[in-house]
């Protein structure tokens, strides 16, 4: 079963690169990243994307799921 990741952040937040690199460890998972200064993305547009109001990144999103930050997706594929 494969596993679709999508992981809005920039490089400049630690907890970005570290929840990319976690999804890199998941088997069969296909990530996509999305930094949001790059895409000129907007609270506003991240919150839309989400599906809820947000305000920090990494937002992360599963398999179309919202899964929330870093904190959550380490403990929803914890190791």
């Amino acid at each position: 079963m494969s596993l679709n990741i999508v992981i809005y952040g920039h490089e400049q937040c630690p907890f970005c690169v570290k929840a990319k690199e976690r999804a890199a460890r998941l088997p069969n998972a296909t990530i996509s990243y999305v930094n949001v200064r790059e895409a000129g993305m907007t609270k506003e547009d991240l919150s839309a994307a989400c599906g809820r109001p947000v305000a920090t990144v990494p937002q992360i999103i599963v398999d179309g799921e919202y899964v929330g930050g870093y904190q959550a997706f380490v403990e929803r594929f914890a190791e």
